[in-house]
This record gives structure tokens, C-alpha cells and sequence, in this order.
């Protein structure tokens, strides 16, 4: 009884042993946190965190709405899905590092990217879109990430 303890049916009816290994091959420890806090620099940290609140501000959420391991409603998904890609994009986050700040499987991750890229063909989404990565091209500036657009180092 005690060698099967490490493979127990959690409350989902998922097999946490099989859940453990596939999160070992992915690179997520079962041990280690997930969320913002699991970001292994504090740049990194901030900067998530920003873009997180930017994207759940712009849809009237709020950014904790977005962290939640729930996959929530449209509006919610749609808002993380965005917030996926502008940390891929713009803060050039790996999605394994981005799918232990949401909690997710990296392809999870890679499938919210694919679906912001493909929404783009539509115009008044990717205006919105490019709205928000100016917001965040413009904070990297100002903290030193990263130069402007025209500017001169």
C-alpha cells in the first residue's frame, strides 16, 4: 500500500504519477511554484506581472481573473491567450516559462499564441493588439530593456 501512494487519483480523476513525469519531461517541477513567482529573475518577474495586469485592464478583468488555473469564461481565455502572446512576443519569455506563470502545459501556451497570430488577419483586433505591444515596447524603455523604435543608442 505504501509503494502506491505516489499514485494517487486527484480530485480531476487525473493519475498524479502520470502528471508528475509529463511535468518533469516539459522542464516543471512538481515541486516548483507556479505563477509569477516561479520566473527565475526579478525583471522577469515585474515584467510579467505588467503585462499580465496591461491585458486584464484592456479586457476589464481583473489580473488575478487571469492567473486563475481555471480556464474561466471566453472573455477571460481570450484576455490570457493575449497576455500569452505579448510575454512570447514582446518580453521574448520561453513558453515554458510562461506556462508555469499560468499554471499550463507549454503547448497550451503554444495554442494561445497561435490563435492571437491567426485573430490578427482581423483588423480591429490587431490594432488593439498593436496598441498594447506599444505599451509594452514602451515600458522596456523606459526601464532599459530595450530601445525605442527610432531611438539611438
Amino acid at each position: 500500500m505504501l509503494a502506491n501512494r505516489s499514485c494517487r487519483i486527484n480530485h480531476a480523476g487525473e493519475n498524479t504519477r502520470n502528471r508528475n513525469a509529463k511535468n518533469l519531461k516539459d522542464g516543471i517541477s512538481p515541486t516548483r511554484p507556479t505563477g509569477i513567482c516561479s520566473l527565475n529573475s526579478a525583471s522577469k518577474r515585474l515584467l510579467a506581472k505588467f503585462v499580465n495586469q496591461m491585458v486584464a485592464s484592456a479586457f476589464q478583468l481583473s489580473g488575478e481573473r487571469l492567473l486563475r488555473h481555471d480556464r474561466g469564461n471566453a472573455k477571460a481565455a481570450r484576455a490570457r491567450q493575449v497576455s500569452v502572446y505579448l510575454m512570447h512576443t514582446c518580453l521574448s519569455l520561453t513558453l515554458t516559462e510562461i506556462a508555469r506563470v499560468y499554471g499550463k502545459d507549454r503547448t497550451t501556451i503554444g495554442h494561445g499564441c497561435r490563435v492571437v497570430e491567426d485573430l490578427r488577419d482581423t483588423p480591429a483586433f490587431d490594432d488593439r493588439i498593436i496598441e498594447l505591444e506599444q505599451m509594452v515596447q514602451t515600458v522596456l524603455a523606459l526601464t532599459g530593456h530595450h530601445k525605442m523604435p527610432g531611438e539611438v543608442k
